[in-house]
């Protein structure tokens, strides 16, 4: 949503949310009259469109959200370890046999995330996104995944 053209400061960016690409001027907000101006992308930039495209936004929170309910681990387990590094960063989460693994590269080019304190040997399956593949565990328990540039990989590993 871009904001309100005929607005502004902060109202411009305060616009009613776009729920469809509907022309009868609400946006599927409401029924009534919207309270301000409509955001000037709403033909292109609404929840319905979203729904429709399997690389939007709205589905991959939508797809980020399963992830998270499907593994204890991410929903309630314990923080094991944290890393930043440069433009990365990496964290573990532990629930009873389970430990997920978190890299995230906001960076402009691909990186070399790495993990430790891993069981020696063993594979964190990948869990998120859907076409990413799993990361072997070396004897000393470390794993290196290289993650494209601003994106995230899940990773899951029971224990």
């Amino acid at each position: 949503m871009r904001g309100a053209a005929s607005l502004n400061g902060d109202p411009k960016l305060r616009t009613p949310m776009s729920w469809t690409s509907s022309n009868s001027g609400t946006g599927g907000f409401t029924t009534g009259a919207p309270f301000r101006a409509l955001s000037a992308n709403v033909a292109a930039y609404n929840v319905q469109t979203q729904a429709a495209q399997s690389t939007s936004l709205l589905n991959w929170y939508k797809a980020v959200i399963a992830v998270r309910q499907a593994h204890p681990a991410l929903r309630r387990g314990i923080h094991v370890s944290a890393t930043a590094a440069g433009t990365t960063l990496s964290f573990q989460r532990e629930d009873g046999n389970q430990r997920a693994v978190v890299m995230i590269n906001y960076g402009a080019g691909n990186a070399l995330i790495g993990a430790s304190g891993l069981p020696a040997n063993g594979v964190l399956t990948s869990v998120f996104p859907a076409s990413g593949t799993d990361a072997n565990i070396d004897a000393s328990g470390n794993a290196s995944v290289s993650v494209p540039a601003q994106s995230v990989r899940v990773f899951v590993i029971n224990l």
